[in-house]
């Protein structure tokens, strides 16, 4: 007895340290529980069933959707796997290669205009220089020349169809990022996204048509209005509420086509008036190309294929928005590329040509 009474005693002494350690175990154990919630809470992905109503545009498109979370777990979720990874980062590294493309040609420009410049400064110092110079500026620069006689033509429609490329593909990666935060805004960037489109396919107009038109300015302000007011129109309508829902999905892939097939009668003027030129079949086929790439992706877009074919399989990339956005970037791409060509052409014609 008195044994037992020692050993209780004992214990009794030893409760105080003993509940500490399990209060502070208990504290942490809490404290790690309540970070992984909030984790799990920041990171939560829901169902299309658990979505909100504007958050639904795809019903093949099954899970991993981010909905009702904060400006900085909208941003973080940029660093995140989700059904917006790959739209997102598309657009994003599509916005950037436009922007390096946009300085490149800065820096390509200046240097062609220096050379030109240096070329007809060397003609009033020396005799016989003007010649050697231009021929090598041409070799190094415009090896495709043929006609001696080189102007400087204004770039600003150039950079008028850049601007567009990067506003449209910047718009639609804020728009694919944030959009998970709050139906207002989602509504309002959805907006923009749309309208970005319509600017992209208004600007990517200006080159070809003010080039090509440049001596005909009759054509080349009717053209350029009327795709003006177009696009302006069409981001009217995009702006429209109504035009917002899934539903409207076609609608708003037509009016996009629409604007794009009006191409087709300043594209046949131009061929029919400049078909002896060399380069007319190049920046035809880029042409066909890019209207290529770009109806590809609108089909791909409205049938919303491959998912529909398995849904759920294409949740995390692969989906038709994802193909829809790579077929973009070809596109613009392919109209970079050809607008080079018209500007590099409209610098070595005069008018009078």
């Amino acid at each position: 007895m008195k044994q037992d009474s020692q050993d209780h005693d004992c214990s009794s002494d030893d409760n105080p340290l003993l509940d500490a350690v399990e209060d502070s175990l208990n504290g942490t154990v809490k404290v790690w529980k309540k970070v992984q919630d909030e984790v799990k809470r920041e990171y939560r992905l829901l169902e299309y069933h658990a979505l909100p109503e504007y958050l639904k545009d795809n019903e093949y498109i099954l899970s991993h959707y981010r909905a009702d979370f904060t400006f900085t777990q909208a941003f973080r979720s940029l660093f995140e796997l989700h059904n917006e990874t790959v739209n997102i980062w598309t657009h994003l590294l599509g916005f950037l290669c436009f922007l390096i493309l946009t300085i490149f040609t800065v820096v390509e420009l200046w240097q062609w205009q220096s050379s030109l410049s240096r070329c007809q400064h060397d003609q009033g110092q020396e005799n016989n220089t003007y010649e050697p110079c231009l021929l090598l500026v041409m070799k190094e620069r415009l090896s495709r020349v043929t006609d001696p006689v080189l102007q400087r033509t204004t770039r600003w429609p150039f950079f008028v169809f850049m601007g567009g490329s990067m506003f449209c593909l910047f718009a639609s990666t804020v728009c694919h990022l944030f959009t998970c935060h709050s139906k207002p805004l989602a509504i309002f960037l959805m907006r923009v996204d749309y309208a970005g489109i319509a600017i992209m396919i208004a600007t990517s107009f200006f080159p070809p048509i003010y080039y090509i038109f440049q001596c005909t300015p009759i054509w080349q302000w009717l053209y350029l209005g009327t795709i003006s007011v177009m696009g302006v129109i069409a981001v009217v309508v995009l702006f429209a509420p109504v035009c917002q829902s899934p539903k409207y999905r076609p609608f708003r892939a037509f009016l996009f086509l629409t604007m794009g097939v009006s191409g087709l009668i300043p594209a046949v003027h131009a061929v029919v008036t400049n078909w002896h030129e060399p380069l007319c079949a190049v920046t035809v086929a880029h042409e066909a190309i890019m209207a290529g790439f770009y109806a590809l992706g609108t089909m791909i877009y409205v049938i919303r294929i491959p998912e529909r074919w398995k849904p759920g399989k294409f949740d995390l990339g692969g989906h038709s928005h994802n193909l829809f956005h790579i077929l973009v970037i070809a596109g613009a791409y392919t109209h970079y590329r050809a607008a080079l060509l018209f500007l590099e052409w409209r610098d070595t014609r005069a008018c009078s040509q």
